[in-house]
């Protein structure tokens, strides 16, 4: 089961990366900007005041590439990584509690 989730990541970051860097590098621009947009109205909505919205949309502004090579595979990682802690913190409770076939 993991390996099946593991190929599934690495095809969505292969064809993550083919798309954003080479087929159409604006349309990365593009998910930057929108993405920029809904945590601002987001923090806007939840009362957030005007200085970390601001700070937020300078971090945004400072990204390079968020489909770039490095970042795709970096986020592989902590995926795998995440999805490996929640797999053993629930196989530690199925394990913990069996159930008696009686």
């Amino acid at each position: 089961m993991f390996k099946r989730h593991v190929i599934g990541l690495v095809i969505s970051a292969f064809v993550s990366i083919i798309i954003f860097n080479f087929i159409d590098p604006e349309a990365a621009v593009v998910l930057k900007e929108k993405l920029m947009d809904s945590q601002v109205q987001t923090m806007r909505n939840w009362g957030a005041p005007e200085e970390s919205v601001a700070a937020v949309v300078e971090e945004f502004e400072k990204q390079d590439n968020m489909y770039s090579i490095g970042n795709v595979l970096q986020s592989i990682l902590f995926q795998i990584i995440g999805f490996s802690i929640v797999g053993l913190i629930a196989s530690l409770i199925i394990k913990r509690n069996p159930e008696t076939a009686e």
